[in-house]
């Protein structure tokens, strides 16, 4: 819980809210869903990671994790900005 507080917290203010979810796994998850093929979820499992899963337009899908300490970093401020922007 501390960790899905801490990025809430993180998120940018241009940034839409995202929709909470508890994923089979027990991790917290933030979801965007902008439409066909465009959007993306942060999960938290309290383990000091961050996993992302996204899809930025067809073809376009990504994986990973990261370390996550509270803040977001560069990879996931990247990730929302591309998915916030409008489809050309």
């Amino acid at each position: 819980m501390r960790e899905a507080d801490e990025l809430l917290t993180a998120l940018p203010q241009w940034c839409v809210a995202p929709v909470p979810m508890v994923e089979p796994s027990g991790a917290i998850a933030f979801e965007w869903d902008l439409g066909p093929g465009r959007w993306l979820v942060f999960a938290l499992k309290g383990t000091g990671t961050i996993e992302h899963s996204a899809m930025l337009g067809l073809g376009n899908e990504l994986h990973g994790t990261r370390n996550f300490a509270g803040t977001l970093g560069r990879h996931e401020i990247a990730l929302l900005s591309e998915l916030m922007q409008p489809e050309a």
